[in-house]
């Protein structure tokens, strides 16, 4: 993203006492999912238990701590990666405590790291579970451990950091650019195009807009989607993201959807809101004979090519 003035970026505030109960409900998120994760993965000894469980267990974990970071309103980077962070490795030990704390009967609490570390060689040893008829040992187990814990703590971290960190923040208003509304599409642009419109804006030249023709509907398959983004009773500061959207179908009926993005949070006023809405005003609401194609993403994704917006 261009770094001038016209487009959003964290201010890197945030007030301590948020950082404070923030952290500390993210960690007693993790102990808690992760303690429940571990005790059911010793009742229920199956693989796909393993896969599926720790993949829900970083997903929660993440989730949770995502709306924990913005009702904290923290805009630091750092912080905003450190919280789910700490959180996933808490759900992580938990999970191990749970584990032998199911696998005793409920009776020994074992919350000592040496201790636990110590009663998963010998698990490694013996081998914990068998699937189709192998019971993985050793150092394979202990790569299959590796690969649940990369599972867990890479969910948790990206989950629980992405949305806040590119959900832009109104700080004259002291809050969060939650509110969203999608603009009627514009036409597909080339490649060339987009490259140009990213390098004005870059520049910070908005007569680009200009470039910008409202879509028809045979045309849907390809287009130029527009997101506006404001703080509750705050519209006169808003936020512009523009994407090229193409959506394609193979021939066993699949669909996908490329998104590249153009432009991630441009700060505008009510009289630039006012101009690009006039452009693409003859053009169909995306509801309107194609499907809502854009989801809160400002990160490049689905085979975009990334470049700067």
């Amino acid at each position: 993203m261009p770094d001038n003035e016209l487009f959003y970026k964290h201010s890197g505030r945030f007030e301590a006492g948020g950082i404070a109960w923030s952290f500390a409900a993210m960690v007693a998120v993790g102990v808690i999912l992760g303690f429940v994760y571990g005790a059911l993965a010793w009742l229920v000894p199956s693989v796909y238990l393993v896969i599926f469980g720790c993949a829900g267990l970083g997903a929660g974990v993440g989730l949770l701590c995502a709306q924990l970071t913005i009702a904290a309103k923290t805009r630091n980077k750092e912080l905003i990666i450190l919280g789910p962070t700490l959180a996933s490795f808490a759900a992580l030990y938990a999970a191990w405590s749970g584990y032998f704390f199911a696998a005793s009967d409920w009776v020994s609490l074992i919350l000592n790291p040496i201790e636990i570390f110590e009663i998963a060689q010998l698990n490694a040893k013996n081998g914990m579970w068998s699937v189709f008829g192998t019971t993985p040992k050793g150092i394979m187990l202990w790569l299959i451990w590796l690969a649940e814990a990369g599972i867990i703590l890479g969910l948790a971290t990206f989950l629980g950091a992405d949305k806040p960190a590119h959900l832009p923040f109104n700080e004259n208003a002291d809050a969060w650019a939650d509110q969203t509304e999608t603009l009627p599409p514009a036409k597909a642009m080339s490649n060339h195009t987009i490259k140009q419109i990213r390098q004005q804006l870059a520049a910070g030249d908005v007569s680009c807009f200009g470039l910008f023709e409202p879509l028809d509907y045979e045309d849907a398959a390809m287009h130029t989607s527009f997101r506006v983004n404001w703080a509750a009773g705050h519209e006169a500061e808003q936020f512009l993201s523009i994407t090229s959207i193409t959506i394609t179908q193979d021939e066993q009926g699949n669909v996908s959807t490329k998104k590249d993005p153009i432009a991630v949070n441009m700060i505008i006023d009510p009289e630039a809101r006012a101009v690009i809405d006039d452009i693409l005003a003859s053009g169909p609401q995306l509801g309107e004979g194609m499907g809502d194609t854009e989801e809160y993403e400002d990160s490049p994704t689905d085979e975009g090519d990334g470049g700067e917006g």
